[in-house]
């Protein structure tokens, strides 16, 4: 649903190359911008949303703070900014440390939120993921959905439907050269 705002996010590449989110009116007029990283943690925004109430929720990935400057080790990360300011009101931040990320998110019809994006769940099978996950308003997961075809997968976009049926988007890779595109519906 579009309230009136406008929202902008990229790095900022002279400056930690921090994520950053821009908010405008409708005129280009810039309200705030908010830089989301500084130093060794990376953080990078796929997606974002303003909701029916006109929240404003972000989803990606986060460095692991423990791993910072080591590696390229990064968690799924999800925010709730406040639209005013754009500081962030809670974050959840989950996943496997060896690359999870969230890259797509949208409203149910119910005010849910859906992401989608992927997770290296498993230390055993060395896979990743194709994950959907439902939350609440206040970030609690509802439920949560991971699969794989013995193939590393992952979620590309999210929608859903007046129904609240549940599409994804993604691919899976069955070698080092082919990836099979897929859709699904719940």
């Amino acid at each position: 649903m579009f309230l009136g705002n406008l929202f902008t996010v990229g790095i900022d590449n002279f400056t930690d190359h921090r994520s950053v989110i821009i908010k405008t009116d409708l005129s280009g007029n810039r309200n705030w911008v908010v830089g989301l990283t500084g130093g060794c943690v990376r953080v990078t925004i796929n997606d974002l949303i303003e909701t029916k109430n006109g929240e404003l929720f972000i989803v990606g990935d986060i460095q692991d703070t423990i791993n910072a400057c080591q590696g390229n080790y990064y968690n799924c990360m999800l925010a709730r900014l406040d639209t005013n300011n754009g500081q962030i009101l809670f974050s959840k931040t989950f996943g496997y440390d060896r690359g999870s990320s969230l890259n797509s998110i949208f409203e149910d019809n119910n005010g849910k939120i859906v992401v989608g994006g992927y997770d290296n769940i498993s230390y055993v099978d060395h896979n990743t993921y194709a994950i959907i996950i439902k939350f609440d308003i206040q970030l609690n997961i509802i439920w949560k959905k991971a699969f794989t075809l013995y193939y590393p997968g992952l979620i590309n976009n999210i929608a859903v439907d007046s129904f609240n049926n549940i599409y994804a988007c993604g691919s899976i890779a069955q070698d080092t050269i082919l990836e099979t595109m897929f859709l699904l519906k719940n």
